[in-house]
């Protein structure tokens, strides 16, 4: 067992890292470095899983905001993946000792910004770099390249993501979701970009039983800056939205609070996470993603959805790191550079990894 590759989580006592060791423990034969700044304390990453699995696990300290430090927690890992969070303002520390020394590198990043600075700095002939390596952008390209695979032309990509109830929702998470309230961004529309706002302009999608129908609302992921130019699209938008109704109303609050009277709501994160998690209690473990592609197909209009529902909504970020990271840290030479977003994992990989997890890949065509 010693042999076999490690990988280093950094941030893995947060909500995506808990869930993302304990998903590399269960679905590979990886060891898993679970990486924080001073948190030696394994407890809270082992419930559920058996001795050979535990024997797999081990506690490294890694600052990401210190370049020793980060080299440090390099010197025995074969891979990494950054689960922390937030990532606005988060250094690319790790990324750079990982394109130096020729280890694959992996993020679950959700800022705009910060994918395309990590996306400049990765060469096309150095090694695999998975950056965005979440539900978006990587997740969301591949469920829509899957969907327009025979299009000619594609002309709107609608993707929308529904977290389960009990998801867990870190400080760095809902700090997030603080900074984009009522952000302005741009996405593409026809041959120019527009501006819009975080937390707005809602639209209903309509997933598969157990979700159903879920009201999604804009928020700025890289996904508006990558997707039109990858798929020819004249539209690209992203929506979240939560379970409850009533959440979604309350976040429209705080973002109309944000526009209005500019307050800030990040420093109020950790007590709104408890929040959230508290309310989680009444809600449901499934979630899931969407993507609704429009365009051509042999001259007709036609419209396909690829949906990805999860029995455990948490596996949804970090499902394309815990697929690819095994396979890199075993064969780093599989990929050079950038991993393309919408091409690291055919249909009957992504059906077959999904089942292993609970989770259910359905594409459904509708001509117009």
């Amino acid at each position: 067992m010693t042999d076999a590759p490690a990988i280093l989580v950094a941030g893995a006592h947060g909500a995506f890292g808990r869930a993302l060791v304990r998903d590399l423990l269960v679905n590979s034969s990886c060891r898993v470095l679970a990486a924080g700044r001073g948190r030696t304390d394994l407890s809270a990453l082992t419930p559920g899983l058996d001795d050979s699995q535990k024997r797999r696990l081990a506690p490294a300290l890694c600052d990401l905001s210190d370049l020793r430090s980060v080299a440090s927690a390099l010197t025995n890992a074969q891979a990494a993946v950054c689960a922390a969070g937030p990532f606005q303002e988060m250094p690319l520390h790790l990324l750079e000792v990982c394109r130096q020394r020729g280890i694959p590198y992996f993020d679950l990043a959700d800022d705009r910004g910060f994918v395309r600075r990590a996306r400049a700095l990765v060469a096309p002939a150095g090694p695999a770099a998975g950056v965005g390596w979440s539900a978006a952008p990587a997740l969301s390209a591949l469920l829509a390249r899957l969907a327009c695979e025979d299009f000619d032309s594609v002309g709107e990509i609608q993707i929308q993501i529904a977290p389960g109830g009990r998801s867990p929702r870190g400080a760095a998470t809902v700090a997030s979701l603080c900074d984009s309230l009522a952000k302005p961004f741009t996405m593409r529309d026809g041959d120019g970009w527009r501006k819009a706002l975080g937390w707005s302009e809602p639209r209903v999608f309509a997933f598969p039983k157990p979700v159903g129908p879920r009201e999604g609302f804009l928020i700025d992921v890289a996904d508006h800056e990558l997707l039109p130019d990858l798929f020819g699209a004249g539209r690209v938008e992203f929506r979240a939205g939560a379970q409850f109704r009533w959440m979604n109303r309350a976040t429209s609050v705080m973002a109309w609070l944000s526009r209005e009277l500019a307050f800030e709501w990040s420093a109020l994160a950790p007590l709104l996470s408890t929040g959230l998690s508290l309310a989680g209690v009444f809600g449901s473990t499934v979630g899931a993603i969407g993507v609704e592609v429009s365009g051509f197909k042999r001259g007709a209009r036609v419209k396909r959805r690829a949906t990805l529902v999860a029995q455990r909504g948490e596996i949804i970020p970090i499902l394309p790191a815990s697929i690819m990271a095994p396979q890199l840290a075993a064969a780093p030479a599989s990929f050079q550079g950038l991993i393309p977003l919408d091409r690291w994992l055919s249909r009957a990989e992504l059906e077959q990894e999904c089942a292993k997890r609970g989770a259910a890949l359905a594409i459904e065509e509708t001509w117009a």
